[in-house]
């Protein structure tokens, strides 16, 4: 492969480069892109031969904007990603404060368990003293009851507890 050969490639791959950043165009530098671009493609096969051009085209005006167009493209990306996580923690903080919400609904309740149907025995007043010994909000009418529960309740029995320290 000749230099003229060789420099005809490496023009073709900075206007592949370019072109595409050109048509999808990123967080800023697009202009000098732009200006760099048409040098490339308007270059003649001696200009393309010469040092000069590839020193004050390339290397001092073209690949430098390159650079600085990837850094705001991952500043960009890295920026996105951290606002997407950001509104998954607060989806999830949301959904745990919906949990306490409803567990403190249930606490009004004789029993937890929403489909109870003991009625062995027991009045609801005297269930009310019944409640769970990890929150001390929820009450049920039966350790059975407690049990069967505590898949839906486990999860937010630590934040009752907390919650219930800090009133």
């Amino acid at each position: 492969m000749t230099e003229t050969d060789l420099a005809g490639s490496l023009q073709a791959l900075l206007l592949a480069v370019t072109g595409h950043l050109l048509a999808n165009p990123g967080p800023s530098g697009s202009a000098s892109l732009a200006t760099y671009h048409a040098q490339l493609q308007h270059a003649t096969k001696a200009e393309l031969g010469t040092r000069r051009f590839w020193e004050h085209s390339v290397e001092k005006g073209l690949l430098p904007a390159l650079l600085t167009t990837a850094a705001a493209t991952e500043a960009a990306r890295q920026a996105h990603n951290g606002s997407q996580e950001s509104l998954q923690q607060q989806q999830q903080q949301q959904e745990r404060e919906q949990e306490v919400v409803d567990a403190r609904v249930l606490a009004l309740r004789p029993c937890a368990k929403l489909l109870c149907t003991n009625v062995r025995g027991c009045s609801e007043g005297r269930l009310r003293g019944r409640r769970c010994g990890g929150c001390g909000v929820v009450r049920y009418c039966s350790e059975e009851c407690q049990l069967q529960h505590w898949a839906q309740h486990g999860p937010v029995c630590a934040a009752l507890a907390a919650l219930k320290l800090q009133v």
